[in-house]
Formats: C-alpha cells, sequence, structure tokens
C-alpha cells in the first residue's frame, strides 16, 4: 500500500495511490510517503516521482549496524529497528527513513502500533506537522514510549526470575 500525507489549507489528507503510471501531483506538499508492504510498482512509483533509490528488503537488513545512517546532499537515509512483540515472542523489524527535502518517505513489512499512532496524531493536530521531520521526530517519540513499556515488562520478568532462582518460590 502507498499512502500520500498531503498538507491542504484545512489539514492533511490522506491518498492512497492506486494508479501508479499517473505522477504524483503537488509534490511540494506531500508531507509523508508511506510505504506498507510495497509492490514493485509502488516502489517505482515513488523512486521516479522523488528521484531516489531503495534499498531492497533482504538490503535493509543485512546493513550493518554502523551503516544504519547516512546522508547525501539531497537526502537523510536511516534503517532503524522496531522491537516487536507478539504473543510470546520478541523480534527486530526494520523500518527505513527517507527524508527528502520536506518529505519523509517510510518502508515497513509489518502494521507498527507506532506508525498507527503517528497517523492518529497526524490528523489530530495537523499544524503541529510542518513537514517530514515533525513527523519523524513524532514516530521516534511515539517509538520511545512504547520501547520503555518494552523495557519494563521485562524487567519485571527478570525480577520474577530472579525471586525464582535465589529464592526457590515461584510467585506467578
Amino acid at each position: 500500500m502507498l499512502r500520500l500525507f498531503i498538507r491542504e489549507k484545512t489539514g492533511i489528507k490522506i491518498e492512497t495511490v492506486e494508479d501508479t503510471s499517473k505522477p504524483a501531483e503537488k509534490k511540494e506538499n506531500i508531507l509523508w510517503v508511506d510505504l506498507f508492504i510495497p509492490t514493485e510498482e509502488e516502489i517505482k512509483w515513488v523512486e521516479e516521482n522523488f528521484h531516489i533509490e531503495f534499498p531492497s528488503k533482504q538490503e535493509m537488513e543485512e546493513i550493518e549496524i554502523s551503516s544504519r545512517y547516512w546522508e547525501d546532499e539531497e537526502t537523510i537515509t536511516i534503517n532503524a529497528y522496531f522491537l516487536i512483540k507478539e504473543d510470546e515472542n520478541v523480534f527486530n523489524e526494520t523500518v527505513t527513513f527517507i527524508l527528502k527535502g520536506h518529505t519523509l518517505i517510510t518502508i515497513r513489512y509489518r502494521d507498527l502500533r507506532t506508525f498507527r499512532e503517528m497517523v492518529n496524531r497526524l490528523l489530530t493536530n495537523p499544524r503541529y506537522y510542518e513537514d517530514g521531520y515533525y513527523i519523524i521526530a513524532g514516530i521516534m517519540e511515539i517509538r520511545i514510549d512504547t520501547d520503555a513499556d518494552t523495557l519494563e515488562f521485562i524487567t519485571k520478568e527478570i525480577s520474577k526470575l530472579s525471586k525464582i532462582v535465589f529464592t526457590g518460590i515461584d510467585i506467578t
């Protein structure tokens, strides 16, 4: 899915791109391009309209920790891990962020709570989010809160395990 978050006089409009044969209109008003499980056509559309080149999903995951941020004259690119907890499993999911001009472009392959919450914030208070830099800051703020909650949960679990190991008493 390819969604555009477009600034208008009265707020933010979300537009889903269905026809990738048509060029983007009013690119200067596009704050955020969100690619969620993108097709090859959607990736090509964004690359052509914004004059950028994306790494493949495999390349995104194989990038070394020390190479997850880079910038050139026109773009800032960040490949970030998002800690995901599903049922009893915890794993990392890579999300790519590209800032080009005032537009944020994201590529992700999972539905992440952080992004759903960011969309809600953006629609609730559109005047606060002037450009892609504000949006990426909002995403990172939400992510930090989510990670803090996860760490709190992990700390409680470690504390329970410590009591079991050192006292032999199961308090669960």
